[in-house]
């Protein structure tokens, strides 16, 4: 199968580099964004490829403002053959491909990283987690349990505003509960992996923020600081901090040898959520469950995720000494609600967080260190910094 695959690739790029040596009459090495679009937009069409997926791949060009090379171009060309080939029917690039990365990062890296990106999750959620259409929001499979709150639930879904081939963890409220809808999205974390050149494996949270939108109606506001509420007092914890460290949970869990998170320098200068009108400070964020803090970095890390998660966390709350055991409700009903989850035929999907008693024993215990807060803390927000109306 690899051999296949090898040889599947290098016939690909064959073909790739003749098309360009064809359309590029100039040997000069640098092409610019005006003839960088119009191969592209050629190639896609005569290889049936649809055309918002051709306005994305351009965008994520041009957005690598670095990637200036005739060797680029035919990666992104390559790249573009293996979605057509590789994805459903019913994938729509909606205009946008996305894989966060700092400055100069090689398109190659960049582009293999989203391709092990949709292996690795659809693999683990199935292909149609990525199936989208032309119509706005819509998703070929959401993955959805109630909580045990009326009204609130648990989702996991693909394709974020922060990684094409990312998945967002949320928390919502929809009293209607529909199957196939993540309306009233309380909080989002968006998750992905990076493969670095020496071969390690690291889980990196790209996006963190609130799906609420007042639209500055004073009504609205009323009602979704009464959505928040009803959530603190039930389970002691914000959605925001719960997701968190479900996610780096999910990413040691996994067996990934390390973790990023993305801090506020990051999601400023790298982040297509650099836009939002009141961004969360990230920073503060990820430092609030165990990421180490590295000045002027796009990213915070955790090293040695297997053997150093759990006490990364003690260390960064090593201030707080909760006296009693704390309510660790949330943190139960978003592990049995994604454990619960079934796969298109109903079947459960094989991935289990937290699977043996000794692992739900290790996880509360640092459940219980980072959450040994108040609630008011919690309802003030002051470690998270600002909601964020994406």
């Amino acid at each position: 199968m690899v051999f296949e695959e090898q040889r599947q690739l290098e016939a690909t790029l064959l073909q790739v580099r003749t098309f360009v040596s064809t359309e590029l009459q100039s040997r000069d090495q640098d092409v610019s964004p005006q003839e960088r679009w119009r191969v592209i937009r050629t190639f896609c069409e005569r290889q049936n490829i649809d055309s918002a997926t051709a306005n994305g791949l351009n965008l994520f060009m041009n957005r690598a403002g670095w990637a200036n090379k005739r060797a680029d171009l035919e990666e992104a060309l390559t790249f573009a053959a293996w979605l057509k080939d590789k994805l459903p029917d019913n994938f729509f690039g909606r205009g946008n491909l996305v894989y966060l990365a700092d400055q100069d990062t090689p398109v190659e890296r960049m582009f293999s990283n989203m391709k092990a990106n949709y292996n690795f999750w659809s693999g683990l959620f199935g292909k149609d987690m990525f199936a989208t259409s032309d119509e706005p929001s819509w998703r070929g499979r959401i993955l959805k349990n109630q909580l045990s709150l009326p009204g609130y639930y648990f989702s996991v879904k693909g394709q974020s505003g922060s990684g094409t081939f990312s998945i967002d963890l949320a928390i919502g409220y929809d009293p209607r509960n529909v199957s196939q809808s993540t309306h009233g999205e309380m909080w989002r974390v968006g998750v992905d992996m990076e493969i670095t050149p020496s071969g390690e494996r690291v889980f990196r949270i790209v996006r963190t923020g609130s799906g609420h939108k007042s639209h500055g109606k004073e009504e609205r506001l009323k009602e979704l600081k009464t959505i928040r509420d009803d959530f603190l007092d039930k389970y002691k914890v914000s959605p925001q901090r719960l997701l968190l460290f479900l996610a780096l949970q999910m990413g040691h869990d996994l067996g990934f040898d390390s973790a990023k998170g993305l801090s506020t320098q990051g999601a400023t200068d790298i982040s297509l959520l650099k836009g939002s009108k009141s961004p969360i400070d990230y920073t503060a964020s990820m430092l609030d469950v165990g990421f180490t803090y590295k000045p002027e970095s796009n990213w915070h890390e955790i090293h040695d995720l297997q053997n150093r998660f759990y006490s990364d966390i003690f260390a960064a709350h090593w201030h707080e000494n909760p006296r009693d055991r704390k309510d660790v409700s949330g943190y139960t009903e978003v592990i049995r609600a994604f454990n619960e989850m079934t796969d298109e035929q109903g079947r459960p999907i094989s991935f289990k967080l937290a699977a043996t008693s000794h692992d739900l024993e290790e996880a509360w215990l640092a459940y219980e260190k980072i959450h040994s807060r108040t609630v008011n803390r919690e309802r003030t927000g002051k470690r998270l910094g600002k909601q964020s109306e994406e």
